[in-house]
This record gives structure tokens, C-alpha cells and sequence, in this order.
């Protein structure tokens, strides 16, 4: 089943509509905490090695 929630970035404050798998969207609500792609890619940037 597919789910519809309104989550908010931890980092930017932006808030997005999540549309996913309803086991998707209650593993988010049970961490409680949610990053948006855009700051999880700045994120993955930081920590890499080359």
C-alpha cells in the first residue's frame, strides 16, 4: 500500500511530500528524523575520499 506523509528536513527546514511504500514511510516516522536527498548528497560529498 502507498502512503502519502508531509516530512521536514533536519537540515534545510524544507518540508516534502513522501510518497512511498506504507513500510517505507513507518520506518521514517518510527526514526522520527528524515534528510532530504538534496542534503544527503552535500552530505555524501563531504565525506568522500579520492
Amino acid at each position: 500500500m502507498i502512503k502519502k506523509i508531509t516530512v521536514t528536513c533536519e537540515n534545510c527546514k524544507e518540508s516534502f511530500l513522501f510518497t512511498a511504500e506504507s513500510s517505507v514511510v513507518d520506518k521514517v516516522l518510527e526514526e522520527g528524523h528524515y534528510i532530504c536527498f538534496t542534503c544527503e548528497d552535500e552530505k555524501s560529498e563531504d565525506t568522500k575520499n579520492d
